[in-house]
């Protein structure tokens, strides 16, 4: 004889043969709705579907369970989009709404039974604990352990709308603890909000339904506003190719701190990218200290690089163990952040510079050098032009200064008609183009770059008196510089100055 027939599908308790349970009081024969299970319906040869838990959802139900094998209550999940399918007749099997709903229902369902998988790898007192799951009629199906309690929403509702910032720290340092679990085995959970974290009767929370198959459904369906929940989902997700890794539950949790602590939901962040209104929670709550405030503006900036980029790091920020600059209240609008494969993303995001050519980025600096040191050889010559026309027609009394030039200087390449100069040897050299021309001529000209050697002209300066350094620098300068050549006449040298050939900057 089934043991199971008089147990009550509200509590599991025994009834008897009454519809409304003298303990719980669930009367099981109030009309239910068609999209759901019947009572007492077994499920894999082990578990008995009992009434409903919460609302039925738009991608499932979850159903209080009865396991015949172990005598314990369960919460049981089960697979059904309701825009792709529905129950058919038989009040169990569910069918598609159309070939092209199949499709995206077998999608789904492929990624649901994945989802299971990753949570039964779990095993946190912070995360749900799966026991099993198996598909049946049309379908998938995941059993949980059934733990009373309320979610988080509920909770803050029964609080008054708010609570204190140590009670808010340390429900999310649990959370996290599980999150830290989750990440280190390569998962994201990508669907954080009070709705999702439950609180049982011993005030133990629990994170709770990752939602992969969901999330993915909506990526493929390009229906991520549809999926997503505003105010706690961070604005790499709003897009398929988002830049998705820890730091994005991480902007979850945040959010979940800020409703906790004030009872706001935050503006969504696709809002906030046009224009920012997040308030800082001492803002709006005098009482919360600076600190609290600025850690989670930092966990929900909008740049992915801004917040903390792994669970570990913002842990340690809730707990005190490390410490934020005092300005991080001010977060940059920067949502086009790179983009990073969302797998392996224990890497953290970094930006990438274009790289130009070496010659391209040494051409510029060369250019204002030259254009520079052209620049202070002409002034320097004016100045000395100047400086010696003074001197000639006032000179000094009882001084007199002879400069005697000797040149053995090589003459300079002269232009053929093809564009080829000729040294002094007859043979042709390849012209050298602008540029080139003008850094040699300037470096010919500049009196501190040009070294004297054999083929250099050479100066002998003869005084009656001992010069200064000064005027034999200036005769060196005035012999060497083409604006010079105005007061070269003044001079007695050995023969006049040649000019010089090549490009010019001006």
């Amino acid at each position: 004889m089934n043991t199971w027939i008089h147990l009550c599908p509200g509590c599991f308790l025994e009834k008897g043969e009454v519809s409304q349970c003298p303990y719980c009081g669930y009367d099981e024969s109030e009309r239910r709705t068609p999209l759901v299970l019947p009572h007492r319906v077994i499920l894999n040869n082990q578990y008995v579907v009992g009434k409903v838990l919460g609302k039925p959802g738009g991608f499932g139900i979850t159903y209080l369970g009865w396991d015949i094998h172990l005598n314990t209550r369960v919460a049981i999940k089960e697979y059904l989009p309701r825009d792709l399918a529905s129950r058919d007749m038989d009040q169990a099997t569910i069918i598609a709404h159309s070939r092209e709903d199949g499709d995206m229902f077998l999608f789904g369902l492929q990624q649901f039974l994945e989802e299971a998988r990753t949570l039964a790898q779990f095993d946190h007192p912070n995360i749900v604990r799966v026991r099993s799951f198996f598909e049946q009629n049309g379908t998938g199906y995941l059993v949980m352990e059934y733990i009373e309690g309320i979610n988080l929403a509920e909770h803050i509702s029964l609080c008054g709308g708010k609570v204190t910032e140590q009670t808010a720290t340390s429900i999310m340092m649990h959370i996290l603890d599980g999150l830290r679990e989750v990440h280190s085995k390569g998962f994201l959970h990508r669907d954080i909000k009070p709705q999702n974290i439950f609180i049982t009767s011993s005030g133990r929370p629990i994170l709770l339904d990752f939602g992969a198959a969901r999330l993915a459904m909506g990526e493929r369906s390009r229906s991520l506003s549809i999926v997503l929940t505003p105010g706690f989902a961070p604005y790499e997700q709003y897009h398929r190719r988002g830049e998705q890794g820890p730091w994005t539950d991480i902007y979850s949790c945040a959010a979940t701190l800020y409703f906790m602590v004030t009872g706001i939901t935050p503006p969504d962040a696709a809002e906030r990218v046009a224009q920012d209104t997040l308030q800082p929670v001492n803002e709006i709550v005098p009482e919360i200290s600076a600190v609290f405030s600025n850690i989670i503006l930092q966990g929900m900036a909008l740049d992915v690089r801004q917040r903390p980029q792994d669970v570990f790091v913002f842990f340690d920020l809730l707990a005190g163990k490390q410490t934020i600059p005092s300005n991080i209240g001010s977060i940059p609008n920067s949502a086009n952040a790179p983009t990073i494969k969302q797998q392996g993303f224990a890497s953290s995001p970094t930006s990438v510079e274009k790289s130009l050519p070496v010659q391209n980025k040494r051409l510029p600096l060369m250019v204002a050098g030259v254009s520079v040191l052209a620049l202070i050889l002409i002034g320097v010559g004016l100045f000395l032009g100047g400086f010696f026309s003074t001197n000639k027609s006032n000179p000094s009394p009882g001084r007199s200064t002879q400069i005697t030039q000797t040149t053995n200087q090589t003459p300079l390449p002269r232009p053929t008609n093809d564009g080829n100069s000729v040294n002094s040897a007859g043979t042709e050299k390849p012209s050298m183009n602008g540029m080139e021309a003008a850094t040699v001529n300037n470096k010919q000209q500049s009196p501190t770059s040009v070294q004297q050697t054999k083929e250099q002209p050479k100066q002998t300066v003869t005084e009656e008196s001992a010069a200064t350094p000064a005027d034999s620098g200036a005769a060196t300068q005035q012999i060497n510089t083409k604006e010079s050549t105005s007061n070269a006449a003044q001079e007695k040298s050995s023969k006049p100055q040649q000019k010089r050939s090549g490009g010019s900057l001006w």
